[in-house]
């Protein structure tokens, strides 16, 4: 059984406050790191709709061939 495992138990049982408090704690944590990720892939996915709209010349200021920005363009959302 794990660490997580035993506390959810505890607290299920009505464990200690400290128990439950962690168990909170874990649970806010995941949410964060959650919205953490749909952030990104928001981000990431507005930068390639830019990237898109970029002409050629826009594409060679920054050092990009049409090629390499199709190869991220066309990447889907949540590969970095």
């Amino acid at each position: 059984m794990t660490h997580s495992s035993i506390v959810f138990e505890a607290c299920r049982q009505g464990g200690t406050v400290q128990q439950r408090r962690a168990m909170r704690a874990g649970g806010v944590a995941i949410v964060a790191d959650a919205l953490a990720m749909i952030r990104a892939w928001r981000a990431r996915a507005s930068e390639r709709r830019q990237l898109s709209a970029m002409t050629e010349r826009e594409l060679k200021d920054i050092g990009l061939r049409r090629y390499d920005a199709n190869l991220e363009i066309n990447k889907p959302f949540w590969r970095a």
